[in-house]
């Protein structure tokens, strides 16, 4: 069995390995490129878009006969949100 450190490390030495074939040009061209307004509306898109989800989640859960309030539910999608992107596929559902 592999100790847990292994993968990360892995990861960070392939992550190096880029930036040091590319460099770090291309990175902060596209970190250059963003301004205010185009990342404040991916924030309001992404925070609108989670309030629905989870609305979505409260109907549900409400035809059910569970009790469920919207600001649980906006942070029950948040976590879920989180642990799809983090963990590997199928692990958490």
């Amino acid at each position: 069995m592999k100790p847990r450190w292994v993968r990360p490390a892995v990861a960070a030495a392939v992550l190096a390995a880029v930036i040091w074939r590319l460099g770090g040009g291309p990175f902060l061209e596209g970190v250059r490129a963003l301004d205010g307004r185009a990342l404040v509306a991916a924030v309001a898109i992404f925070f609108i878009t989670t309030v629905c989800c989870a609305w979505r989640w409260k109907i549900v859960a409400d035809g059910l006969g569970v009790r469920l309030s919207l600001t649980n539910a906006v942070a029950a999608y948040y976590r879920a949100l989180f642990l799809n992107l983090t963990l590997p596929g199928g692990v958490a559902g």
